[in-house]
């Protein structure tokens, strides 16, 4: 009785956001729907999410935030991001034992030292960041996305778009996230949208992958950059100087405790350089961007939301694209349960039922948690 109970509850959320769908897009949904369209029919159109009966600590978010806190606007920084850390570390461990009854094991431990060593040594790399003028930070933003007067497609007529959307006067949807932040270099005054990256490889091969084609650097340089400019928060004198995309890489290891040499090598016991010498903890890329950029991307969204709106109607197919390898995505998507039931022509309602419930992508603080944010 009580299964049968959430899996009406469960439903009727479900109908409720398939109403509000399509208002809003951020770069999460894409990804998701260019991944997979049922794994995207579940998450956003139906927003279905997982139960999680113990939330793991949101790691990426709480080292963001301490950086937040770090850099706020101007060119005076604010405490050391180690000491925010711990602070929102214990808040957060205080909610999951008091409000969720989580109790803290030994993961949760090394995970806080981990978290200090990591801010401690982006201290002693990079001071106080002198070359740097803090624009904004941690700023969410809400652009509105037009229909360009050019595009022509077929398959818009599946669409129920007004007058108005049709001739470019009305927004067809809106583009959300969130940007760490924009500095301005005081050297060469180049203004850049910051970018961090928690990541558990070498940072110097992560920024290999930043190239032009980065979808979510894409959004911020496009949409995040236009949010920028309509609220006036870029003097004209500044928009012609933003001019790319600055990432900080921190690499989620302890500091390496052996001695080093003049040069920084690691060494061995008998003194000896070892061969085994450690990853860099920190990296920063200057990725150049150009307007060009930024009109193929509008281009793009327009074209991926297209698709979106008729697989949401029902006229084009939420086919499954499974992808079981090391590198696959079936390995870490929330409903490879649920899909592997409904392969087999099981009761998917049921599972969903007993393990689902929902939740708003589109909440300020869910975009933040999505894309941050690992």
């Amino acid at each position: 009785m009580a299964t049968t109970t959430r899996r009406k509850a469960v439903k009727k959320k479900v109908s409720k956001g398939k109403k509000r769908q399509q208002r809003k897009i951020r770069t999460s949904e894409r990804s998701s729907f260019k991944a997979c369209r049922w794994q995207w029919l579940q998450g956003y159109l139906h927003r279905l999410s997982p139960i999680q009966e113990a939330p793991a600590l949101k790691f990426g978010t709480l080292v963001h935030e301490a950086l937040e806190v770090r850099y706020p606007p101007g060119i005076k920084r604010g405490p050391k991001p180690a000491e925010t850390f711990e602070k929102l570390f214990m808040k957060q461990l205080k909610h999951e034992e008091e409000v969720l009854k989580i109790k803290a094991d030994g993961e949760w431990e090394d995970m806080l030292d981990l978290g200090i060593q990591m801010l401690e040594g982006y201290v002693e790399k990079y001071g106080k960041d002198e070359d740097w003028k803090v624009i904004a930070s941690e700023m969410t933003f809400k652009v509105p996305v037009f229909l360009p007067a050019e595009f022509q497609s077929p398959l818009l007529f599946g669409l129920d778009l007004t007058s108005k959307q049709i001739d470019g006067k009305q927004p067809i949807f809106y583009y959300v996230g969130t940007m760490d932040g924009v500095w301005e270099n005081r050297m060469d005054g180049g203004v850049r949208i910051n970018d961090y990256k928690t990541t558990s490889s070498d940072p110097t091969k992560e920024a290999m992958g930043k190239s032009i084609l980065d979808e979510q650097a894409s959004a911020y340089w496009t949409w995040g950059a236009d949010y920028l400019i309509t609220e006036g928060l870029l003097k004209p004198s500044l928009i012609s100087r933003l001019d790319g995309m600055l990432y900080t890489f921190l690499y989620k290891a302890r500091r390496d405790e052996r001695e080093t040499n003049h040069l920084g090598q690691a060494l061995n016991k008998d003194g000896t350089v070892s061969k085994k010498q450690p990853v860099p903890r920190f990296h920063r890329e200057l990725v150049y961007r150009s307007e060009t950029e930024r009109e193929k991307a509008r281009e793009r969204v327009v074209q991926e939301w297209i698709d979106m709106e008729l697989v949401a109607k029902g006229i084009m197919s939420p086919y499954k694209s499974p992808e079981t390898g090391t590198m696959g995505h079936c390995g870490y998507c929330s409903f490879r349960d649920m899909c592997e039931l409904d392969e087999s022509g099981g009761d998917v309602e049921l599972m969903q039922a007993a393990s689902m419930t929902t939740w708003n992508p589109y909440d300020a603080h869910e975009i933040k948690d999505a894309e941050q944010r690992r």
